[in-house]
C-alpha cells in the first residue's frame, strides 16, 4: 500500500526520535547498550562493538549510530531465530 508515494511495510524498524539528551546536546547509549545484553550472546562481536561505545556521545553521531545498530541488532536477532 502507497500513502503519498512512500510503501508502508508491516516490518518498519523502530524510529530513533526520542533519544534521551543530557547536558551539551549529549546522547544517552546506556538503554540500547541494556537492550544488546538482554538480546545477544556473550560472544557476540556486535555486543561487544555496541559496549564498547561511550554511554553518551553528541546528538549527531548518536542518532547516526543508534539508526544502524538498532537495525543490526533487530537483524541479529531474527537470524538467530532461523538458526535455532
Amino acid at each position: 500500500m502507497e500513502t503519498n508515494g512512500h510503501s508502508r511495510s508491516s516490518n518498519r524498524q523502530p524510529q530513533i526520535n526520542n533519544l534521551p539528551v543530557f547536558g551539551n546536546d549529549k546522547v544517552s547509549l546506556i538503554e540500547l547498550k541494556s537492550l544488546a545484553q538482554k538480546m545477544l550472546t556473550m560472544g557476540s562481536i556486535f555486543l561487544i562493538l555496541i559496549l564498547s561505545e561511550p554511554d553518551f556521545l553528541p546528538r549527531r553521531e548518536a542518532i547516526a549510530k543508534v539508526e544502524l545498530y538498532v537495525r543490526l541488532l533487530y537483524e541479529e536477532v531474527a537470524r538467530k531465530r532461523i538458526e535455532g
